[in-house]
């Protein structure tokens, strides 16, 4: 089952008492053109894996590749190292682009479970 939380920070109470509880896996999404959604992902990475009681493997969507980016590789991968996430992929919802790839990956993590 898949929950996709909005990162509206008024928003953020409801996720932290309903949505993570039971979760097995985090896919956080950042828009790369928007270096703070990917600083707050911290929060909701944290707000997670506090509900669910245990570390979950995470992997960064670094989102709207087709836009000017705020920020770079080195950046993303050291959210990914902060977060201990299993990996990011770069993707354009808009264009399709790699979304598929980042499912793909979290599933081969959660079947090695």
């Amino acid at each position: 089952m898949l929950w996709d939380i909005m990162g509206e920070e008024s928003f953020r109470q409801l996720p932290k008492t309903s949505y993570f509880f039971g979760a097995d896996a985090l896919i956080a999404i950042a828009d790369i053109s928007r270096k703070e959604t990917l600083d707050a992902l911290h929060e909701w990475v944290d707000a997670a894996e506090g509900v669910a009681g245990k570390k979950l493997p995470v992997i960064l969507i670094a989102n709207k590749t087709d836009l000017e980016w705020d920020v770079d590789e080195e950046y993303i991968k050291k959210f990914t190292e902060d977060v201990g996430a299993i990996g990011y992929v770069f993707a354009s919802a808009k264009t399709g682009k790699n979304v598929e790839v980042a499912f793909e990956k979290m599933a081969q993590e959660l079947l090695k479970k």
